[in-house]
């Protein structure tokens, strides 16, 4: 059973790495992500999880919705987002808030954000190789291994570090 995030991570890191997880999983990896059609793959990604029971369960069990293209969505019986500091209003607007802070999102506009992501990576790794920059040999290796939690690191330290957003 795979084990990918805990919830000492908390809901962000956590969605971060199950949304990278089943991209990895059924892209079978993200060499040639930046070519793929991204609303194939958020297809692709709800039949994903609607057909693997223990993905599913342990996304639910942290406390994680799963949304879906046309907001259709999945919900536990707990959800972590949104939490006790969120306005609770029903709305698009409070509903695209949460997703973003902790929500596993296949919906095809998130898709195209981590192969954006993807592609920027590659091209940066490319780039310093070519330079001659070896110490970044490993994280470029990240890239193309099956290690999303040194992907989503290298990521997050490109981004800025940043390791929470405030709402």
């Amino acid at each position: 059973m795979p084990s990918i995030a805990t919830n000492n991570l908390g809901p962000t890191v956590s969605k971060h790495l199950f949304e990278l997880f089943i991209l990895n999983e059924i892209l079978g990896g993200f060499s040639k992500f930046e070519n793929k059609n991204v609303k194939e793959i958020s297809k692709i990604a709800k039949s994903y999880i609607l057909n693997n029971k223990i993905i599913r369960r342990q996304i639910l069990s942290f406390g994680l919705p799963i949304v879906f293209e046309g907001n259709e969505y999945l919900r536990g019986r707990h959800i972590f987002i949104p939490g006790k500091n969120f306005d609770k209003t029903i709305n698009l607007t409070n509903i695209e808030k949460w997703v973003d802070a902790g929500w596993v999102d296949l919906r095809i506009g998130r898709i195209r954000y981590w192969q954006e992501w993807i592609k920027k990576i590659k091209k940066m790794l490319t780039k310093s190789l070519i330079k001659g920059e070896v110490s970044l040999v490993n994280n470029y290796n990240a890239l193309y291994s099956d290690n999303i939690g040194e992907l989503l690191g290298l990521i997050y330290s490109v981004q800025g570090g940043e390791r929470r957003k405030e709402y």
